[in-house]
């Protein structure tokens, strides 16, 4: 079994969850047997969290928990808002039965096939200064501990020690416990006015601050070998509820799955490159030849507004085709401008690394959660994607921007990979270790 970018082979044995009461089974039989046991999501994750290796082999005692069989919502409450949910459940299957109840969650990202276990444990967070991460909209969870027993926890609650244990478990990576049950809040049904243009990277630091605090959603896609962006901006609208309420928006409707969005017709243009480029990319002709194919591809991406649904989505398969791996890295929003010039003169200065398509970077706002990149201060997100990770030429990618960017104090993404040491993790994270 291979994990969503077909980087990573599972190979640790998998059990199943069909009853809730399959968890507490698992974890106790695991502690009898003198094994270890730990829940795995959608396989969307680019560390090695759900499959720990050491020395490249799989733990001779491990074994996963698996809770895609464990995936229906279990109420609903109209007063309210809230939706509790098993944690097999797919975002995605998750937004189709919100719409039918005319709510949507108030934040969305690029992709949807998660499991909402795995969607809160990593900290997976969206676009936009004004909203969280996808924990930051937990009401409440459950979840077994590593003795089996059950606890239930309101992240509403005030008291000190559930305080403490809501902004440890609200992001854990899997490290507290097995997650059952999830009850989101919820808002009311919504559309987005999208506006998609291109844009010189000096007009993006210039207008830093105010595009991404004026703005409900922003998305920023840096093509180092182009040195320009794509500048995602889009308004909530929500308009009147009823069945086909896209009909009286103020602009041409489209979902996502019906348009050539840029990002797919940029992995689009290159695809017949990607298995070759990284040798060939040394070759000035070759750069010059894949410069002319971006900038074709981005010549479709000229300034368009549209209307979408909310949770439409850019990526909508399980599974990514192209082999590939992430680095997500979080910073202080105010060092944004300080960020961009800097990752603008390395790909200046290593124009072979222009092989790696695309950063895209998004903000999101402070949140109490303790691993958190976001944890007590406004932050963003730069996703460092490097296509063929395993080969010789490209593999050192993720590390150079590592220690590029080491100074600034960046912390990582759970659910990403990762050049971090221990000793690195321990000294950007302290106290909201222990």
């Amino acid at each position: 079994m291979k994990n969503w970018s077909r980087q990573y082979n599972i190979k640790t044995p998998i059990s199943y969850v069909h009853e809730e009461d399959d968890i507490p089974k698992a974890i106790k039989s695991a502690i009898k047997n003198g094994t270890r046991v730990r829940a795995m999501g959608s396989l969307y994750n680019f560390a090695n969290v759900v499959e720990p290796m050491k020395s490249g082999k799989v733990f001779a005692k491990d074994h996963l928990l698996s809770l895609e069989h464990f995936n229906q919502v279990i109420s609903y409450d109209e007063e309210t808002g809230y939706i509790t949910c098993q944690a097999g459940m797919k975002l995605k299957d998750l937004n189709a039965q919100l719409e039918l109840y005319g709510r949507l969650l108030p934040n969305y990202g690029n992709v949807d096939g998660q499991k909402l276990g795995g969607l809160i444990s990593t900290g997976t967070h969206g676009r936009s200064l004004n909203q969280g991460s996808f924990s930051s909209i937990i009401k409440s969870v459950r979840f077994y501990d590593g003795l089996g027993n059950k606890r239930t926890l309101d992240f509403e609650a005030t008291d000190p020690e559930s305080v403490e244990l809501c902004d440890a478990v609200g992001l854990s990576v899997g490290m507290l416990g097995i997650i059952s049950v999830i009850t989101f809040k919820t808002v009311p049904l919504y559309y987005l006015r999208m506006i998609n243009s291109p844009q010189q990277l000096d007009w993006v630091i210039e207008n830093w601050q105010e595009l991404n605090e004026k703005s409900d959603y922003v998305e920023i896609s840096y093509f180092p070998i182009l040195d320009m962006c794509i500048v995602g901006r889009s308004e909530k609208l929500i308009l009147a509820e009823h069945e086909n309420a896209h009909l009286d928006a103020p602009g041409p409707y489209k979902r996502n799955s019906e348009r050539p969005h840029y990002l797919k017709v940029m992995l689009e243009a290159i695809v017949g490159l990607w298995y070759v480029s990284t040798f060939f990319f040394k070759f000035k002709l070759f750069r010059s030849m894949y410069h002319k194919v971006y900038q074709n591809a981005l010549n479709t991406a000229q300034a368009e507004e549209y209307i979408s649904m909310a949770d439409d989505v850019i990526i909508e398969n399980d599974s990514l085709e192209l082999r590939h791996i992430e680095m997500d890295i979080c910073f202080d929003f105010e060092q944004g401008p300080e960020f961009l010039k800097r990752m603008r003169q390395y790909f200046k200065e290593n124009p072979k690394r222009t092989v790696n398509p695309v950063v895209d970077i998004r903000c999101s706002k402070e949140e109490r959660f303790l691993l958190s990149g976001a944890h007590k201060r406004r932050a963003f997100w730069a996703d460092f994607l490097c296509i063929r990770y395993g080969s010789k030429k490209n593999s050192s990618y993720h590390q150079e921007i590592h220690n590029l960017f080491k100074d600034m104090k960046f912390k990582r993404h759970w659910g990403k990979h990762s050049c971090m040491t221990p000793e690195e993790v321990q000294e950007i994270y302290g106290e909201n270790l222990e």
